[in-house]
Order: C-alpha cells, then sequence, then structure tokens
C-alpha cells in the first residue's frame, strides 16, 4: 500500500501543493530551483553515455512529475540542520533508493557515498589527518547504469565551482546482492572442509580413538583443555588473571575506537564533548594493556630461559621462533582468508560497504602479516583486524631483543 501511494499521481500532486506553501514561490523561479538543485543529484555530468542519456531522462522528467526521477532525488542526502556542529555524514534515505526500479530505461536505484574535502573548510598548511576532521560525505541516489566513476567526476565537476575536490574512492550499492568471486568460493570450500574435520574428529574420538591428528581437531577434546583449570609448578599462574584484564582492555579500545569513527560521521561537536568527559580516563587506560602483552611474553620468556638454563637445557634460538611462528600463523591464515573475501558479504550498508578498501588493503598487504612484517607498512595502507592484529602483534618479532640479550649474557 504505501509503495503504491508513493508513485501515486495524486499523491505526487499533493506533495506539489504543499511545497508551493511552504516555499511561496512564483512557478517559474519554483521550477528554475528544482531543475538546478536537480542537476546537483543527478549525475549529468557523467563520463559514460548511457548514464548521461538516463540522467537526461530523469531531468526532463523531473519537470513534468515523473515519479522515478522524483524518488531519486528525494532519496539522495541534502544539506539539513547541524552543519554549524559539523555533522560530516549528509545521509539520505538508503531503503528508498535500493526500492527505486525503472523497467522501461531498465535501471533499479544505486546509492553511492561521496567523500569530498573542502566543503566546509580547507587551509594547505594543516595536514591531511586534520582536514580529516572537516571532510563531508554526500549521498546520492542514481540509476544503476552510472559508475562509481561517473559519480565521482559529476561530484568533482560541480564541487570546482567552490574550490572542493572528491577524496577517496565512491562507495555504491544496489538491492542487488554482491556476486560472489572465485577466491570467495575457495574460502567457502576451505572452512566446510574445516567444518566437517572438526565434526569427523569429534565423532571418531567420541568413539574411545586416540589417533592424535583427530584429536588434535575434536571439538570435544579441545573444549575439555579450554576449560582445564589445573596449574603445574612450572607456570606462574598469576598471569593468566592479568591477561584476561588485558584482553578486555583492549577488546574495549578497539570497540570505542570503531564506534568513536563512526559516530564522528554524524557530530563532531558531540563526539569532542564526549572525549572531555570520563570516557577519554578509561580509554587511556586501554592503551597500555597492549604493552601489558609485551610485558607478559617478556617475563614468560625471561622465567622459561632461566628455568630451561638451570636444567642444563640448551636454548635453540631458531626453534624457537619456529615454533612460535607454525603455532600462530593457522589462526592468522584462517583470519586474513576470511577478511579478504567473505566479510564483506556479511552485512549491506552505506557505511557496512566501507569495508570494500579495508579488503582492498588486505588483498594488497596479505603477505606483511604472514610475514609478521606489518609494523612496516604504512598505516593508511594496512588492513587492521582486532584478533588478527593481537596475533600479529603476539609473534617472535617482539621477543627479538629479549632473546638477544639473555642469549648474549649467557
Amino acid at each position: 500500500m504505501f509503495l503504491e501511494a508513493r508513485s501515486n499521481p495524486a499523491v505526487i500532486q499533493r506533495l506539489s501543493d504543499t511545497s508551493r506553501f511552504l516555499l511561496p514561490l512564483p512557478d517559474q523561479m519554483l521550477s528554475e530551483t528544482l531543475l538546478q538543485t536537480a542537476q546537483w543529484f543527478i549525475p549529468n555530468h557523467a563520463v559514460s553515455e548511457e548514464c548521461r542519456n538516463h540522467s537526461t531522462s530523469l531531468l526532463d522528467g523531473l519537470m513534468h512529475g515523473d515519479s522515478t526521477a522524483l524518488e531519486l532525488v528525494d532519496a539522495a542526502g541534502k544539506l539539513g540542520s547541524g552543519l554549524l556542529d559539523f555533522k560530516k555524514y549528509i545521509s539520505g534515505n538508503y531503503r528508498q533508493c535500493l526500492q527505486v526500479k525503472d523497467a522501461t530505461r531498465n535501471f533499479i536505484g544505486k546509492y553511492c557515498t561521496v567523500c569530498t574535502r573542502g566543503s566546509i573548510y580547507h587551509d594547505k598548511k594543516f595536514n591531511a589527518r586534520v582536514m580529516h576532521r572537516f571532510d563531508l560525505e554526500y549521498t546520492l541516489c542514481v540509476p544503476s547504469s552510472c559508475s562509481e566513476t561517473d559519480v565521482a567526476v559529476h561530484v568533482g565537476t560541480n564541487l570546482a565551482e567552490i574550490n572542493a575536490t572528491v577524496i577517496h574512492d565512491v562507495i555504491c550499492s544496489t538491492a542487488q546482492p554482491r556476486t560472489f568471486r572465485v577466491k570467495d568460493y575457495f574460502a567457502m570450500s576451505f572452512f566446510t572442509f574445516l567444518a566437517l574435520l572438526v565434526a569427523t574428529s569429534t565423532f571418531y574420538c567420541s568413539r574411545n580413538q586416540n589417533n592424535p591428528v583427530f584429536k588434535a581437531f575434536s571439538l570435544a577434546n579441545n573444549f575439555q583443555i579450554l576449560m582445564d583449570t589445573r596449574s603445574s609448578d612450572d607456570e606462574i599462574s598469576c598471569m593468566n588473571g592479568l591477561r584476561i584484564i588485558f584482553i578486555m582492555l583492549v577488546v574495549f579500545l578497539h570497540r570505542s575506537n570503531t564506534l568513536l569513527e563512526i559516530y564522528s560521521k554524524f557530530n563532531v561537536r558531540d563526539m569532542y564533548e564526549v572525549f572531555y568527559g570520563f570516557i577519554p580516563v578509561v580509554h587511556e587506560l586501554c592503551i597500555p594493556a597492549v604493552n601489558g602483552f609485551f610485558l607478559i611474553s617478556g617475563i614468560l620468556l625471561a622465567y622459561n630461559f632461566l628455568r630451561k638454563s638451570l636444567n642444563n637445557i640448551q636454548f635453540k634460538v631458531f626453534r624457537f621462533y619456529t615454533v612460535r611462528y607454525v603455532r600462530l600463523i593457522p589462526m592468522l591464515a584462517c583470519i586474513i582468508l576470511y577478511y579478504s573475501t567473505l566479510l564483506i558479504h556479511q552485512g549491506q550498508g552505506p557505511l557496512w560497504y566501507s569495508m570494500v578498501k579495508e579488503e582492498g588493503n588486505c588483498n594488497a598487504n596479505w603477505w606483511a602479516g604472514f610475514l609478521h612484517a606489518t609494523n612496516y607498512i604504512k598505516r593508511k595502507k594496512l588492513f587492521i583486524v582486532n584478533l588478527a592484529c593481537l596475533l600479529i602483534t603476539d609473534t617472535p618479532a617482539k621477543n627479538i631483543w629479549l632473546v638477544n640479550q639473555l642469549a648474549t649474557a649467557w
């Protein structure tokens, strides 16, 4: 009923009468204002001919009450309240845009997010990190025949009049689900194989079979080991409690960073008011928690080194690094594989599809994760997953200095 009413000529006429009441201007002036405004939202400066043809048809239809053209313009983001509070994300109606279908011109609605710089404030003496706080993100609803390049060129042409530019890649989405790629099918096959291996191993071990390979992948066996709270005389049991505390702090740190990054898109002033409350204190306390993992690892490494030395057991540096690498790399490899393939399919929406950029960084720098060399990659090109970040941090590389010192001293 709602969808039918939205394209009903009577409803459109009533909205037109209401707009004349709210904006009492002569019809000719109102038509010219509508046309000038619509030229910002409809990409008539597109590169592709098909997109330009559809845009021209929509502009003409808009002046004659075409419901599809009205829906596209209505679903686009427009300047509203909150600009003085630095509301940086000018959102439209995502669901409405995706519901647009034009069988005559053979296109559907495409929702695009464009990040711009210079719309509010621009000063070359400030670096990109500072100017990022003033970047505005616009949303447009365009025909599906328009590519990301078409949208970027169109918006860039309009912004050139006020000396502003488009930064980053335009991110678009439609109602059609994302197609699965070859690497996605490979990832699904791999994780399906792991699931079958775990199920088979669990069933095999439940029949009192002690094959070491199946036992290693048995869900029941690993759960028992995980729940085992017994401790030996050789371990420092108090480290387990510290490890849990540090994990909780690190998870809180990563989650709060993500929420603040999303929240800053909507109201920067409120975000800064939050930073003047008690949350920054907790946030600052979480940052040293990462160093706590370094401290724990260093203490355990020194403790095991000295314990083996007292028992006349030779400390083999190469074997130490090999064992650590083999122990950590399987989990890290699974996370990188999931992050660079299937993660993008797990959600939908204009903010979610910003993951496309992160997936590109992951595809370009996955090798650095396997080599544990992420510290030497530019931060803005580094893919970051909370768990992967912890695994990469907890690597033999952080113990190089301590191992060298112990080996030299001994």
